[in-house]
């Protein structure tokens, strides 16, 4: 297995895995259009022509930091390849990409519904640190009571 920033190329399985992550109406047009931004680094971990996972990361100076910090915005491993090191490599990629980038830190969240229990289990033993709540304001939910 090797990890390697994405290419264009790798834009049908990229689809792949974001729908397995949970991602809606993703095909190879949008997953090109996503491997496209600017901002955003996207790693995946590659065994011969299958992809087997995707971690995405993007830095940034938040206002009241004089630091930069990543943000691990996705991570997906292939469920017929989890527990076997994918995911580890892929988080030691976005480590590293925070290293040589002199952040602060690397930051994630992740949903609390029960399907992520494995989730919450695996970032720990990595060493992140549970360290706040994360609130969420719909704007979906205005719209419809707009309506």
């Amino acid at each position: 297995m090797i990890v390697r920033r994405a290419r264009y190329a790798d834009a049908p399985q990229v689809a792949e895995l974001l729908m397995q992550l949970g991602s809606r109406a993703v095909d190879a047009d949008e997953a090109k259009r996503r491997l496209g931004r600017a901002r955003e680094i996207v790693y995946v971990a590659e065994h011969g022509e299958r992809l087997l996972g995707l971690a995405a990361c993007k830095t940034d100076i938040y206002f009241g930091h004089n630091l930069p910090v990543t943000h691990l915005t996705a991570l997906v491993t292939r469920a017929e390849a989890r527990r076997s090191g994918v995911g580890k490599a892929l988080v030691d990629a976005v480590l590293d990409f925070a290293r040589e980038n002199e952040c602060f830190g690397v930051e994630l969240t992740c949903g609390i519904n029960p399907a992520r229990e494995a989730a919450h289990q695996f970032y720990p033993s990595l060493g992140f640190v549970r360290s706040a709540y994360r609130y969420w304001y719909p704007l979906e939910v205005e719209e419809r009571k707009a309506q």
